[in-house]
Protein backbone atom coordinates (compact mmCIF):
# COMPACT_ATOMS: atom_id res chain seq x y z
CA UNK A 1 0.00 0.00 0.00
CA UNK A 2 1.44 3.66 -1.20
CA UNK A 3 2.03 6.28 1.41
CA UNK A 4 -0.29 9.39 0.26
CA UNK A 5 1.97 12.74 1.05
CA UNK A 6 -0.31 13.61 3.86
CA UNK A 7 0.30 10.44 5.64
CA UNK A 8 4.45 10.74 5.05
CA UNK A 9 3.84 13.93 6.24
CA UNK A 10 2.29 12.63 9.85
CA UNK A 11 5.14 10.12 9.75
CA UNK A 12 8.04 12.74 9.42
CA UNK A 13 6.39 15.09 11.74
CA UNK A 14 6.37 12.41 14.38
CA UNK A 15 9.28 10.07 13.51
CA UNK A 16 11.92 11.75 11.60
CA UNK A 17 11.89 15.02 12.68
CA UNK A 18 12.44 14.64 16.10
CA UNK A 19 15.97 12.93 15.12
CA UNK A 20 16.67 15.37 12.84
CA UNK A 21 15.95 18.48 14.89
CA UNK A 22 19.16 17.02 16.86
CA UNK A 23 20.91 16.30 14.26
CA UNK A 24 20.57 19.98 12.29
CA UNK A 25 21.58 21.50 16.25
CA UNK A 26 24.69 19.61 15.83
CA UNK A 27 25.49 20.61 12.00
CA UNK A 28 25.17 24.28 12.32
CA UNK A 29 27.61 24.13 15.39
CA UNK A 30 30.21 22.22 13.81
CA UNK A 31 29.74 23.71 10.92
CA UNK A 32 30.29 27.42 11.81
CA UNK A 33 33.73 26.10 13.81
CA UNK A 34 34.94 24.35 10.31
CA UNK A 35 34.14 27.46 8.95
CA UNK A 36 36.95 29.53 11.12
CA UNK A 37 39.58 27.21 10.02
CA UNK A 38 38.47 26.77 6.58
CA UNK A 39 37.65 30.33 5.46
CA UNK A 40 41.26 31.43 6.04
CA UNK A 41 42.88 27.89 4.75
CA UNK A 42 41.37 28.94 1.32
CA UNK A 43 41.76 32.39 1.78
CA UNK A 44 45.95 31.42 2.09
CA UNK A 45 45.18 28.75 -0.65
CA UNK A 46 43.66 31.56 -3.64
CA UNK A 47 46.29 33.86 -2.32
CA UNK A 48 49.07 31.62 -3.55
CA UNK A 49 47.27 29.90 -6.32
CA UNK A 50 47.76 33.45 -7.71
CA UNK A 51 51.36 34.19 -6.51
CA UNK A 52 51.86 30.50 -8.44
CA UNK A 53 51.24 32.55 -12.08
CA UNK A 54 52.94 36.14 -10.72
CA UNK A 55 56.21 34.05 -9.64
CA UNK A 56 56.54 32.05 -12.58
CA UNK A 57 58.47 33.85 -14.84
CA UNK A 58 60.43 35.70 -11.95
CA UNK A 59 61.44 32.94 -9.19
CA UNK A 60 60.60 28.93 -9.85
CA UNK A 61 61.44 28.72 -5.87
CA UNK A 62 58.61 31.00 -4.86
CA UNK A 63 56.27 29.63 -7.21
CA UNK A 64 57.06 26.25 -6.29
CA UNK A 65 56.61 27.25 -2.39
CA UNK A 66 53.29 28.72 -3.23
CA UNK A 67 52.59 25.70 -5.12
CA UNK A 68 52.86 23.56 -1.81
CA UNK A 69 50.89 26.11 -0.02
CA UNK A 70 48.04 25.64 -1.93
CA UNK A 71 48.38 21.68 -1.57
CA UNK A 72 48.76 22.05 2.15
CA UNK A 73 45.49 24.22 2.56
CA UNK A 74 43.26 22.32 0.05
CA UNK A 75 44.04 18.83 1.76
CA UNK A 76 42.79 20.03 5.30
CA UNK A 77 39.81 21.57 3.97
CA UNK A 78 38.89 18.70 2.05
CA UNK A 79 39.76 16.14 5.13
CA UNK A 80 37.51 18.40 7.35
CA UNK A 81 34.28 18.72 5.20
CA UNK A 82 34.65 14.97 4.49
CA UNK A 83 34.99 14.00 7.65
CA UNK A 84 31.46 16.09 8.82
CA UNK A 85 29.92 14.38 5.15
CA UNK A 86 30.82 10.71 6.46
CA UNK A 87 29.59 11.56 9.97
CA UNK A 88 26.05 12.83 9.17
CA UNK A 89 25.98 10.17 6.13
CA UNK A 90 26.70 7.39 8.38
CA UNK A 91 23.54 8.94 10.80
CA UNK A 92 21.48 9.15 8.42
CA UNK A 93 21.80 5.62 7.15
CA UNK A 94 21.78 4.03 10.42
CA UNK A 95 18.62 6.49 11.81
CA UNK A 96 16.29 8.06 9.30
CA UNK A 97 16.86 6.20 6.27
CA UNK A 98 15.99 2.83 7.13
CA UNK A 99 12.67 4.17 8.82
CA UNK A 100 11.94 5.47 4.89
CA UNK A 101 12.71 2.32 3.34
CA UNK A 102 10.26 0.05 6.09
CA UNK A 103 7.52 1.70 4.91
CA UNK A 104 7.45 -0.26 1.92
CA UNK A 105 7.86 -3.12 3.29
CA UNK A 106 11.52 -5.28 4.69
CA UNK A 107 13.88 -3.21 3.52
CA UNK A 108 17.68 -2.16 4.91
CA UNK A 109 20.79 -0.92 3.73
CA UNK A 110 23.16 -3.90 3.34
CA UNK A 111 26.90 -3.78 3.62
CA UNK A 112 27.69 -6.46 1.71
CA UNK A 113 30.48 -5.61 -0.56
CA UNK A 114 29.99 -8.96 -2.21
CA UNK A 115 26.07 -8.49 -3.17
CA UNK A 116 27.31 -8.17 -7.27
CA UNK A 117 30.30 -8.37 -7.60
CA UNK A 118 32.22 -7.24 -11.11
CA UNK A 119 33.73 -10.85 -11.53
CA UNK A 120 30.00 -12.32 -11.69
CA UNK A 121 29.35 -9.40 -14.20
CA UNK A 122 32.67 -9.94 -16.35
CA UNK A 123 32.65 -13.99 -16.12
CA UNK A 124 29.74 -15.27 -15.76
CA UNK A 125 27.53 -12.46 -17.81
CA UNK A 126 30.14 -11.39 -20.08
CA UNK A 127 29.01 -7.55 -19.24
CA UNK A 128 31.25 -4.59 -19.30
CA UNK A 129 33.89 -6.15 -19.74
CA UNK A 130 36.57 -3.21 -20.10
CA UNK A 131 35.63 -2.43 -16.63
CA UNK A 132 38.23 -3.05 -13.94
CA UNK A 133 37.03 -1.25 -10.82
CA UNK A 134 33.35 -1.21 -9.51
CA UNK A 135 32.70 1.09 -7.13
CA UNK A 136 29.50 0.60 -4.92
CA UNK A 137 27.47 3.54 -3.10
CA UNK A 138 24.06 2.16 -1.30
CA UNK A 139 22.98 -1.17 -0.80
CA UNK A 140 19.40 -1.80 -0.28
CA UNK A 141 18.21 -5.64 0.49
CA UNK A 142 14.33 -6.56 0.91
CA UNK A 143 11.35 -8.39 0.03
CA UNK A 144 8.35 -7.12 -1.99
CA UNK A 145 5.72 -9.20 -3.19
CA UNK A 146 7.22 -12.39 -2.07
CA UNK A 147 10.19 -11.74 -4.59
CA UNK A 148 14.04 -11.18 -2.95
CA UNK A 149 15.48 -8.11 -4.39
CA UNK A 150 18.59 -6.28 -4.02
CA UNK A 151 18.81 -2.58 -5.57
CA UNK A 152 22.82 -2.30 -5.78
CA UNK A 153 23.58 1.74 -6.62
CA UNK A 154 27.43 1.52 -8.27
CA UNK A 155 29.83 2.85 -11.23
CA UNK A 156 32.03 0.58 -13.24
CA UNK A 157 35.25 1.97 -14.65
CA UNK A 158 38.12 1.84 -16.97
CA UNK A 159 41.62 3.63 -17.42
CA UNK A 160 42.30 4.69 -20.82
CA UNK A 161 45.83 5.57 -21.67
CA UNK A 162 47.29 7.65 -24.77
CA UNK A 163 50.84 8.26 -24.23
CA UNK A 164 52.09 9.70 -20.80
CA UNK A 165 48.04 10.56 -20.53
CA UNK A 166 45.67 8.42 -18.75
CA UNK A 167 41.87 9.09 -17.69
CA UNK A 168 38.98 7.08 -15.98
CA UNK A 169 36.16 6.24 -18.30
CA UNK A 170 32.32 5.30 -17.03
CA UNK A 171 31.17 2.29 -18.75
CA UNK A 172 27.83 2.29 -16.19
CA UNK A 173 26.33 4.52 -13.44
CA UNK A 174 23.24 3.58 -12.10
CA UNK A 175 21.12 0.76 -10.32
CA UNK A 176 22.02 -3.00 -10.67
CA UNK A 177 18.68 -4.58 -9.59
CA UNK A 178 18.70 -8.28 -8.54
CA UNK A 179 15.10 -9.76 -8.08
CA UNK A 180 14.01 -13.49 -7.29
CA UNK A 181 12.37 -14.68 -10.26
CA UNK A 182 9.37 -16.83 -9.93
CA UNK A 183 9.57 -18.46 -13.43
CA UNK A 184 11.31 -21.16 -13.67
CA UNK A 185 14.56 -21.45 -16.04
CA UNK A 186 17.26 -23.27 -16.13
CA UNK A 187 19.71 -21.89 -18.70
CA UNK A 188 21.64 -18.31 -18.58
CA UNK A 189 20.31 -15.47 -21.01
CA UNK A 190 22.15 -12.49 -21.41
CA UNK A 191 20.94 -9.29 -22.87
CA UNK A 192 23.11 -5.79 -23.49
CA UNK A 193 24.10 -3.13 -26.09
CA UNK A 194 26.54 -4.45 -28.85
CA UNK A 195 29.71 -2.12 -26.55
CA UNK A 196 29.24 -3.86 -23.88
CA UNK A 197 28.97 -7.87 -23.88
CA UNK A 198 30.60 -10.78 -25.67
CA UNK A 199 29.82 -14.34 -25.77
CA UNK A 200 31.15 -16.32 -23.29
CA UNK A 201 31.90 -20.04 -23.59
CA UNK A 202 29.16 -22.34 -24.22
CA UNK A 203 26.50 -19.34 -25.17
CA UNK A 204 24.95 -19.22 -28.58
CA UNK A 205 24.05 -15.56 -30.25
CA UNK A 206 19.92 -15.30 -30.48
CA UNK A 207 18.51 -13.52 -32.68
CA UNK A 208 14.92 -11.98 -31.63
CA UNK A 209 11.84 -10.77 -34.11
CA UNK A 210 12.01 -7.47 -32.94
CA UNK A 211 14.36 -5.40 -35.52
CA UNK A 212 14.21 -2.16 -33.89
CA UNK A 213 14.46 -3.30 -29.73
CA UNK A 214 18.03 -5.86 -31.21
CA UNK A 215 19.34 -2.21 -33.17
CA UNK A 216 22.74 -2.03 -31.59
CA UNK A 217 22.19 -5.12 -28.90
CA UNK A 218 22.88 -8.47 -28.74
CA UNK A 219 21.21 -11.49 -26.95
CA UNK A 220 23.49 -14.88 -26.27
CA UNK A 221 22.08 -17.41 -24.13
CA UNK A 222 22.73 -21.47 -23.44
CA UNK A 223 19.12 -22.39 -23.94
CA UNK A 224 17.52 -20.50 -27.53
CA UNK A 225 14.38 -21.98 -26.65
CA UNK A 226 14.42 -20.53 -23.25
CA UNK A 227 15.78 -17.20 -24.37
CA UNK A 228 13.01 -16.60 -26.82
CA UNK A 229 10.49 -17.96 -24.07
CA UNK A 230 11.70 -15.39 -21.48
CA UNK A 231 12.57 -12.25 -24.37
CA UNK A 232 9.27 -12.07 -25.26
CA UNK A 233 8.01 -9.34 -27.57
CA UNK A 234 6.07 -7.55 -24.31
CA UNK A 235 8.77 -7.85 -21.92
CA UNK A 236 11.13 -5.99 -23.80
CA UNK A 237 8.71 -3.67 -25.13
CA UNK A 238 8.14 -3.16 -21.20
CA UNK A 239 12.44 -3.11 -20.34
CA UNK A 240 12.83 -0.28 -22.72
CA UNK A 241 10.12 1.89 -21.12
CA UNK A 242 11.65 1.44 -17.59
CA UNK A 243 15.05 2.30 -19.02
CA UNK A 244 13.37 5.56 -20.48
CA UNK A 245 11.75 6.56 -17.17
CA UNK A 246 15.25 6.47 -15.51
CA UNK A 247 16.42 9.05 -18.09
CA UNK A 248 17.24 11.91 -16.01
CA UNK A 249 15.82 12.86 -12.36
CA UNK A 250 12.80 10.66 -12.12
CA UNK A 251 11.87 10.93 -8.40
CA UNK A 252 8.20 10.59 -8.24
CA UNK A 253 6.23 7.88 -7.41
CA UNK A 254 5.55 6.02 -10.89
CA UNK A 255 2.94 3.16 -11.52
CA UNK A 256 2.82 1.14 -14.22
CA UNK A 257 0.14 3.99 -16.19
CA UNK A 258 3.46 6.06 -15.63
CA UNK A 259 5.88 3.68 -17.05
CA UNK A 260 3.21 3.16 -20.17
CA UNK A 261 3.04 6.78 -21.04
CA UNK A 262 6.88 7.33 -21.29
CA UNK A 263 6.52 6.21 -24.86
CA UNK A 264 3.66 8.66 -25.95
CA UNK A 265 6.14 11.17 -24.35
CA UNK A 266 9.45 10.38 -26.45
CA UNK A 267 7.26 10.10 -29.77
CA UNK A 268 6.23 13.83 -28.83
CA UNK A 269 9.96 14.48 -28.46
CA UNK A 270 11.09 12.70 -31.74
CA UNK A 271 8.11 15.34 -33.47
CA UNK A 272 10.09 18.19 -32.79
CA UNK A 273 12.51 19.25 -35.85
CA UNK A 274 16.12 19.34 -34.97
CA UNK A 275 15.93 19.28 -31.63
CA UNK A 276 13.70 16.36 -30.96
CA UNK A 277 16.09 14.63 -33.37
CA UNK A 278 19.11 16.03 -31.21
CA UNK A 279 17.28 14.80 -27.91
CA UNK A 280 16.12 11.32 -29.40
CA UNK A 281 19.34 10.64 -30.58
CA UNK A 282 21.21 11.22 -27.35
CA UNK A 283 18.13 9.30 -24.71
CA UNK A 284 18.61 6.63 -27.37
CA UNK A 285 22.37 6.10 -26.83
CA UNK A 286 21.51 5.36 -22.79
CA UNK A 287 18.78 3.41 -23.80
CA UNK A 288 21.07 1.11 -25.55
CA UNK A 289 22.96 0.62 -22.67
CA UNK A 290 20.78 -1.34 -20.47
CA UNK A 291 21.62 -5.24 -20.02
CA UNK A 292 19.49 -7.73 -18.35
CA UNK A 293 20.86 -11.20 -17.23
CA UNK A 294 18.45 -14.51 -16.12
CA UNK A 295 20.84 -16.58 -14.09
CA UNK A 296 20.45 -18.62 -11.02
CA UNK A 297 16.80 -17.87 -10.82
CA UNK A 298 17.65 -14.03 -10.31
CA UNK A 299 16.84 -11.33 -13.13
CA UNK A 300 19.76 -8.56 -13.17
CA UNK A 301 18.39 -5.06 -14.58
CA UNK A 302 21.45 -2.72 -15.26
CA UNK A 303 19.76 0.79 -15.41
CA UNK A 304 21.81 3.97 -16.15
CA UNK A 305 20.79 6.87 -14.34
CA UNK A 306 21.63 10.18 -13.57
CA UNK A 307 20.41 10.11 -10.22
CA UNK A 308 21.64 9.71 -7.03
CA UNK A 309 19.51 7.79 -4.90
CA UNK A 310 18.97 7.54 -1.33
CA UNK A 311 21.03 10.28 -0.68
CA UNK A 312 20.26 13.63 0.29
CA UNK A 313 22.66 16.76 -0.08
CA UNK A 314 25.32 17.23 2.72
CA UNK A 315 27.49 19.34 1.79
CA UNK A 316 28.43 21.93 4.27
CA UNK A 317 27.98 25.66 3.08
CA UNK A 318 30.99 27.95 3.73
CA UNK A 319 29.99 31.80 2.68
CA UNK A 320 26.75 33.26 1.07
CA UNK A 321 24.41 29.73 0.68
CA UNK A 322 21.00 29.66 1.11
CA UNK A 323 20.88 27.88 4.73
CA UNK A 324 17.47 25.69 3.90
CA UNK A 325 19.15 23.86 1.53
CA UNK A 326 22.09 22.54 3.72
CA UNK A 327 19.22 21.96 6.46
CA UNK A 328 18.92 18.36 7.11
CA UNK A 329 15.45 19.21 7.66
CA UNK A 330 12.89 19.54 5.26
CA UNK A 331 10.20 16.75 4.24
CA UNK A 332 10.63 17.05 0.97
CA UNK A 333 14.11 15.62 0.90
CA UNK A 334 12.78 12.23 2.88
CA UNK A 335 10.14 11.88 1.01
CA UNK A 336 11.84 11.87 -2.20
CA UNK A 337 14.12 8.65 -0.66
CA UNK A 338 10.83 7.04 -0.54
CA UNK A 339 9.57 8.13 -3.77
CA UNK A 340 12.48 6.56 -5.16
CA UNK A 341 12.53 3.00 -4.04
CA UNK A 342 8.52 3.34 -5.13
CA UNK A 343 9.91 3.96 -8.42
CA UNK A 344 12.43 0.90 -8.28
CA UNK A 345 9.47 -1.29 -7.06
CA UNK A 346 7.24 -0.05 -9.80
CA UNK A 347 9.73 -1.92 -12.09
CA UNK A 348 8.75 -5.19 -10.28
CA UNK A 349 4.54 -4.41 -11.07
CA UNK A 350 5.32 -3.20 -14.64
CA UNK A 351 7.55 -6.18 -15.89
CA UNK A 352 4.81 -8.50 -13.82
CA UNK A 353 8.59 -10.23 -12.17
CA UNK A 354 6.26 -11.39 -9.19
CA UNK A 355 3.63 -13.35 -11.28
CA UNK A 356 4.27 -17.14 -12.42
CA UNK A 357 3.06 -15.95 -15.86
CA UNK A 358 4.72 -15.41 -18.97
CA UNK A 359 6.77 -12.11 -19.14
Amino acid sequence: MAVTKEEFHKIYKEQLEPVLKKLEEERVIEDSKNNKIIKPLLLIGCVAFIMIFVLNSVNDSLAIVCFFIVFFTIFPVGYILNKSHEKRRKFLKERVFPKILSLHGQFYFSQNPKAITLVDINRKMGLYNRSTTKTDDDTVVGIYKGCNLLINECELTHIESRGKHSRTVTDFKGLIIKIQMKKNFKGVTILGSSDNIRKLKGFENVELESVDFMQNRKVYSTDQIEARYLLTTAFMERVQSVAKSFIGNRSNNMSSTDFANIELAMNQVKSVPLIGAQMSASLEKYLYDVSVAFIDGYIYLFINSFEDFFDIDLNAPISGADPAKYSLLGEEKYYNIYNQLSAILGIIDYLKLDKNLGL
